[in-house]
């Protein structure tokens, strides 16, 4: 028995085993949703990355976004080529819906003037929240309007002057001041234009909202006299007016020709069922969308946010300037974004996911999804104190099995050893990695462990043949080759099913059990490698003398 000691394959997991014991104690396990609690986000994007520096980019703007939000906990990273997991500590439902909001957005912020962009959220070089700027909510009677001031950089703000200037018409002249009037254009600021859609608007919803928009409101910050084409324009959707018959058959010509370049269909909450059908055909995904009250449908499906009306002197009219190059052109650099909501907490709220969206910058790919699973602090201790007595207990039954078996409690031993060795080496490696462990990694952990009992029997039952059962030439060393020879082969067969799953499974939709394919492959290879060779030497010393 003392040459175990000297063994250098016990010597080996012996020292592996410490050191993992080291690394859960002083580094701990990082803890998923279902144990620590808290919230996890699994976000879809509309499109596969394969590219590590946008995969990073992505993850980095969401990791911001969290931060911004208050969320500095918060755990960021990329599974597979098109989900993003973000776990973080917060578990109440009015702030995990508004981070849901803002983790769903694109934040693609756009300025249109004539059709034209202007300028866009990368063009912003600071977004003030000093109050004496005008940043925050003011109002009262169930109107409040928030306002963001942000700063261009000197390319963007140049460009703005240029295509602002002159953009008015004179409307009148005012003989009290002596000075002329005049009617400047629209400009139109958009979150999430949905450059890949179509909209489908109902012929009665166009009328509604070309009314709503003439009339303008103040609720939502929307000024008179706007055209719902002027938006639709600014916008650069393709659109359809579709009446109570149906489409046209123009209209599914031309429905039938968007199909290869658009990829969703936004349709109103009334649009009808058939011709939902009809657009699935043609290959779009129907987008329902449905506006808050009173707020134009089409303002809302377009992404648009806010419509302001240029002013002479951004227009460089009062005090008049001649031309672009006169020495007094002025270049405006400082310009704020306002916006309304029918309560305060609801101002607050658009003010501060519009500046989080702005200020982590914009997503390369859009995102097509979210959803979400929270757990409270308390259920979660509650779910891992419940699995570590349910695995002592399954533990102490497979020591008893065992003991049955075989009657001899100097085997038993150090197969109980093993079994806690490789649940210490794959908790301790998902540790290393920062890997949270949810339920399905847990079952993972177990999956191992009793695959790794599997082989320990097979290695003690190899050992305990007696000599007529097998060639008498047969030795303890040939008898321990075979039954390892069984072990790797069934060890390949156990990897190469999980591989596929942990590869891609995120882009299968199974992103939750990623967790379980990944502990179970670093628990057998941890067994191969480390814990079966060592466990063999015990058997080989153990066995024979047992006998």
């Amino acid at each position: 028995m003392s040459s175990l000691w000297k063994n250098p394959r016990v010597l080996l997991m012996l020292a592996v085993v410490l050191f993992f014991a080291l690394v859960l104690l002083f580094k701990g396990p990082v803890f998923g949703v279902d144990f620590g609690g808290g919230t996890l986000f699994q976000i879809h994007l509309a499109e596969k990355v394969s590219d590590s520096a946008t995969k990073e980019q992505i993850r980095s703007i969401i990791q911001q976004r969290l931060d911004f939000a208050g969320m500095k906990d918060s755990t960021v990273q990329f599974v597979g080529a098109e989900f993003v997991f973000a776990q973080l500590a917060e578990t109440d439902p009015q702030q995990v819906e508004r981070l849901e909001s803002v983790l769903l957005k694109q934040g693609k912020f756009e300025a249109i003037l004539d059709g034209n962009l202007i300028f866009s959220g990368n063009d912003f070089i600071d977004i003030s929240k000093d109050p004496a700027r005008g940043y925050g909510v003011k109002g009262s009677a169930g109107v409040y309007t928030w306002t963001m001031p942000f700063t261009l950089t000197e390319k963007a703000a140049r460009r703005f002057t240029e295509m602002a200037f002159h953009r008015c018409q004179t409307s009148g002249f005012d003989s009290a001041t002596g000075k002329v009037q005049y009617e400047c254009d629209n400009t139109y600021f958009f979150l999430d234009r949905p450059s890949d859609s179509v909209l489908l608007i109902p012929k009665d919803i166009f009328t509604q909202d070309s009314e709503l928009l003439s009339a303008g409101s103040r609720k939502y910050n929307i000024p008179a006299g706007l055209k719902i084409e002027e938006i639709l324009l600014n916008s650069s959707v393709q659109y359809l007016v579709v009446d109570e018959n149906g489409f046209a058959p123009e209209q599914v010509s031309e429905l039938q020709s968007l199909a290869g370049s658009k990829r969703f269909a936004i349709v109103h909450p009334e649009f009808p069922a058939e011709l939902r059908k009809e657009l699935e055909g043609f290959g779009f995904t129907v987008d329902e969308r449905t506006a808050p009250q009173a707020l134009p449908w089409v303002w809302f499906s377009s992404g648009l946010k806010e419509s302001i009306r240029l002013s002479e002197s951004v227009a460089n009219l009062d005090p008049f300037v001649p031309s672009l190059d006169s020495p007094n052109l002025q270049v405006y650099s400082s310009l704020v974004i306002t916006g309304s909501a029918p309560s305060s907490s609801e101002a607050q709220d658009e003010l501060k996911s519009l500046s989080i969206l702005l200020e982590s910058g914009s997503l390369p790919v859009a995102v097509d999804n979210v959803s979400k699973v929270t757990v409270t602090a308390s259920l979660g201790k509650s779910f891992l104190y419940t699995v570590v007595l349910i695995g002592l207990i399954a533990a102490f039954a497979v020591a008893f099995v065992l003991f049955l078996r075989y009657r001899i409690a100097l085997l038993v031993l150090p197969m109980m050893f093993t079994v806690f060795a490789e649940a210490a080496i794959t908790l301790g490696i998902a540790s290393l990695l920062s890997w949270p462990l949810d339920l399905a990694a847990i079952a993972g952990v177990v999956a191992a462990v009793g695959y790794g009992v599997n082989d320990q029997i097979i290695i003690t039952d190899e050992l305990k043949k007696h000599k007529g059962e097998v060639l008498e030439s047969t030795s303890l060393v040939n008898r321990a080759k075979r039954s390892f020879f069984i072990i790797l082969a069934a060890a390949s067969t156990v990897i190469a099913v999980m591989l596929p799953l942990l590869l891609i499974g995120p882009g299968a939709g199974m992103a939750r059990l990623v967790g379980f394919a990944f502990t179970t492959v670093v628990g057998v290879l941890g067994g191969v490698l480390i814990t079966r060779p060592a466990f063999q030497e015990m058997a080989k010393v153990i066995v024979p003398k047992a006998q």
